[in-house]
């Protein structure tokens, strides 16, 4: 489970995009997506400072990867759908 709060985002980023891009991008990593960092920017919404739940489908679904959307509680996800992205309300 990867949480926007507490992951650190790749260095990559360097403070000049957001949180979630940094989240994002480490989620690729765990899935096993090696592509080049310009893939990643080029797949991310235009402009977008931050990334919410459906941009973060859309761009892994840019990048040739499926996704369910569940509404689990995050305490209840089970360890075969991970890695997972847990969007929270609070």
């Amino acid at each position: 489970m990867i949480d926007a709060r507490t992951a650190s985002p790749s260095a990559a980023f360097d403070g000049a995009m957001g949180p979630h891009h940094g989240v994002l991008y480490t989620l690729l990593r765990e899935l096993g997506w090696r592509g080049e960092m310009r893939t990643f920017l080029e797949a991310l919404p235009h402009a977008a400072e931050t990334v919410d739940l459906v941009d973060a489908r859309a761009v892994l679904a840019r990048l040739g990867f499926f996704t369910v959307e569940r509404h689990p509680r995050a305490a209840s996800v089970p360890d075969s759908v991970l890695p997972a992205l847990i969007a929270r309300d609070d």
